[in-house]
C-alpha cells in the first residue's frame, strides 16, 4: 500500500501536479487481472474521489489496459454509462505496470439486488443490449485502435485461442474441444459489436435511484455480440444462479425481437478460453497470461473451479478432455 501511495504521488508530481496530494488509498476487489484502489486527490480546496486500476507488467497486460482506455473513452463519449477515464499511463516505472485513473462511481454491485429488487434483471439485460447497439465502427479502421474488424474480433476468436494454447504446449490437451469448435466455426456469420468481454452483475454498480454504471473493461473488444450474451449465461452458472440463465436469454431475445442463434458455440469458446487461461497460469505462472502476480497460487489451490468449468464444457459439447486430468491432479496431490 505504501509503495502504491508513494508511486502514485510521484506520478502526479511528474505530470505537473504541483500542490496535488494523494490520500485515503484503500484496496478494492481487483479480480485476476488488476489491482484496484480507491483514492482521494486533493488540490487546494478541490477533492476528487478516484479509482486506480494497475495492470501487471508485460505486453499482454499493456494491450488490455490500452483496450480498456480506448473503449471506455469512446463509450463515455457515446453516452454509455461507464466511468470517465482521466488518465492512462502505459509506462510501468511508477507502479510496476500500466494503469488507469478514472472517476469513482457510486452504488453497489447489481448482483446483491438481482433476485430481490424488481426490475434488476431487466436493467441487466437493457445495459447489455444498449452496449451492443453502440456503433462499433469508430473503433476500427486505419489509424484507429484496431486496424481491421478481423484483427478486433481475434481477441475472442478461435484462431488466437488455438495459437495461445499451442504456444504453451497444450494443443493435445485441448484438441478435442478445438476440433468441436472448428467444425462449427465456418457455419457462423460474425456479427460484430462493442463487447464488454466479462459482462456479469458484479461488474455493474447501481444506486438506490437505479442509476447504473458498468465497470471492469479489461476484456473489452470489438467482437461478436454473442460473446457477451454467452458469457452472461455462463457467469450466472459460476455465481450460483443457474436458474437465471433462461431468464437472461429470454429477456435479451425479447428485447432484440428474435432468437439468438449458435450460443452453444460461443459458450464453448468462452469456457475453453477461460479453462485454458487457468491451466496456462497454473503451469507457467500468472504472468504468462498477463494476470496479476500470485493468481496462479489461488488457481492451484482451487482446482475445483477448473473442474467446474470443465464439467460445464463437457455438458454443453459432449466432449471430454482426458489429457487435462493429470495436469489438475498434480496440483491436487501437492495440497493432499
Amino acid at each position: 500500500m505504501d509503495r502504491i501511495l508513494l508511486g502514485l504521488q510521484a506520478y502526479f508530481n511528474s505530470v505537473g501536479g504541483q500542490g496535488v496530494r494523494v490520500g485515503a488509498l484503500q484496496p478494492l476487489s481487483g479480480g485476476w487481472e488488476t489491482d484496484v484502489y480507491a483514492f482521494a486527490l486533493y488540490e487546494g480546496d478541490a477533492l476528487q474521489q478516484l479509482v486506480l486500476r494497475v495492470y501487471p507488467a508485460g505486453e499482454s497486460a499493456l494491450l488490455r489496459a490500452r483496450n480498456e482506455f480506448h473503449v471506455m473513452t469512446y463509450l463515455h463519449g457515446a453516452g454509455y454509462p461507464v466511468p470517465k477515464v482521466h488518465r492512462f499511463e502505459p509506462d510501468s516505472v511508477h507502479l510496476g505496470g500500466p494503469f488507469l485513473i478514472m472517476e469513482r462511481m457510486p452504488g453497489v454491485p447489481l448482483q446483491s439486488r438481482l433476485e430481490e429488487v424488481p426490475g434488476s434483471l431487466t436493467l441487466f439485460v437493457r445495459l447489455l443490449l444498449d452496449l451492443h447497439q453502440v456503433d462499433w465502427r469508430p473503433l476500427v479502421g486505419k489509424g484507429l485502435h484496431w486496424q481491421t474488424s478481423v484483427e478486433a474480433e481475434a481477441t475472442f476468436g478461435l484462431e488466437l485461442l488455438s495459437a495461445t494454447i499451442e504456444q504453451y504446449g497444450f494443443t493435445e490437451v485441448f484438441r478435442p474441444v478445438q476440433t468441436w469448435l472448428a467444425d462449427r466455426r465456418g457455419q457462423i456469420e460474425q456479427q460484430p459489436a462493442v463487447i464488454h468481454g466479462d459482462f456479469h452483475p458484479l461488474n455493474i454498480l447501481v444506486t438506490d435511484a437505479d442509476e447504473a454504471a458498468v465497470i471492469d473493461w479489461g476484456s473489452a473488444a470489438v467482437a461478436d455480440y454473442r460473446v457477451d450474451v454467452a458469457n452472461a449465461m455462463i457467469m450466472a452458472f459460476v455465481l450460483g444462479q443457474p436458474h437465471l440463465i433462461p431468464e437472461i436469454l429470454a429477456g435479451y431475445e425479447a428485447a432484440v425481437g428474435g432468437p439468438v442463434q449458435d450460443l452453444d458455440y460461443f459458450q464453448a469458446l468462452i469456457l475453453t478460453r477461460r479453462l485454458s487461461m487457468m491451466v496456462i497460469a497454473m503451469v507457467h505462472g500468472a504472468e504468462a497470461c498477463g494476470l496479476r502476480a500470485g493468481t496462479e497460487v489461488h488457481l492451484r489451490q482451487k482446482t475445483d473451479v477448473a473442474r467446474m468449468i470443465l464439467g460445464f464444457l463437457t455438458q454443453l459439447t459432449g466432449v471430454t478432455l482426458p489429457g487435462l486430468e493429470p495436469v489438475l491432479r498434480q496440483f491436487e496431490s501437492i495440497d493432499a
